[in-house]
């Protein structure tokens, strides 16, 4: 696999994954103990990844990400998606070694050497990764989804309603974004353009995995990433159209921000409570009159760009023989 390094001009200080699971540690109040054994139980290809502390960002990333393919012209496009956040990291697999047999472990750390799925594999882990102690959490949980499907994670509290959860990673209204905007970097354009969003494509294989329940009896729902803002009134539009078997959507990350849609009959404040959630709008796109129209200028640059993604990102475009 060629790797991509990470620029020189977004790095403040180099490492390797080690030590940046060290720093980790010592922010979330972990042992040194818990950083080397987590460190440990990853595949060589992770363990050996390159780390640097992220000059934009401040967060300490790994570099393990495959170049993007099938962009227009020779243009390399490289960014967050090649570099995610080490705490991601160092807290998916601390929850995977407290929810996760043995015999699951394994596999999901084998999983998780593959470049191409590692964030979706690792992804699984961040409900689990922010769901209350009180919980006990089955990973794989069989015999709850319609035929012979399993469902990413069911959740039991010792009093109140389980919740049946799948975890999805999105990324390619992202992809699309970049394929985008590299013509028109080409042009010599200031603007980028604005993204061609599919809603829908976020919640495709969601709630036909799901047997109708009561939601009084189980809590059945969808836990997204999506790495590009949606515009709002689309959520709404297709989530309420999809079967009433998907009770409730939550469009989060790792770090607590979230954006729940649910079913009237749904508490969306006990979904936050569980998963230790605060509101956020940092997924949503409100200015539905300016589909179309030309976004911010941050994302049509030779250098550094940001197309209107959630959370802190950045993208490099560099055209062929430029350093």
């Amino acid at each position: 696999m060629t790797r991509l390094r990470s620029p020189d001009e977004f790095v403040t200080r180099r490492s390797h994954l080690l030590g940046a699971f060290e720093e980790i540690a010592s922010a979330l109040n972990e042992t040194r103990a818990t950083a080397e054994r987590l460190v440990r139980l990853l595949p060589s290809e992770v363990r050996c990844a390159g780390a640097f502390l992220c000059r934009l960002t401040n967060l300490w990333r790994y570099e393990f990400g495959p170049p993007f393919h099938d962009l227009p012209t020779e243009m390399t496009v490289c960014g967050t998606i090649q570099f995610p956040p080490a705490e991601n990291l160092f807290r998916g697999v601390l929850a995977a070694e407290r929810f996760l047999t043995a015999t699951q472990l394994l596999a999901y750390l084998e999983r998780l050497r593959d470049p191409h799925k590692h964030l979706a594999t690792l992804a699984e882990m961040a409900p689990a990764a922010r769901v209350t102690s009180f919980m006990r959490g089955t990973y794989e949980a069989v015999g709850y989804g319609m035929g012979n499907r399993t469902i990413d994670w069911l959740f039991e509290p010792p009093n109140g309603t389980p919740i049946l959860l799948d975890v999805k990673h999105r990324q390619q209204d992202l992809l699309e974004h970049l394929r985008q905007t590299i013509p028109a970097i080409e042009a010599g354009a200031h603007v980028a353009p604005s993204p061609v969003l599919d809603a829908a494509a976020l919640f495709r294989s969601t709630a036909e995995k799901f047997v109708r329940r009561p939601s009084d009896e189980m809590l059945q729902g969808v836990w997204i990433h999506s790495h590009i803002q949606q515009f709002e009134e689309d959520l709404l539009r297709v989530f309420s159209a999809l079967d009433e078997a998907l009770h409730f959507a939550i469009l989060a990350g790792w770090d607590g921000r979230s954006y729940i849609l649910a079913r009237k009959s749904v508490s969306t404040e006990y979904l936050r409570r569980a998963f230790s959630l605060v509101p956020s709008e940092n997924f949503i796109r409100k200015d539905i009159a300016k589909r179309g129209v030309g976004g911010s200028s941050q994302g049509a640059s030779q250098s550094a760009g940001c197309p209107p993604s959630v959370g802190t990102s950045w993208f490099l475009f560099r055209r062929p023989g430029t350093s």
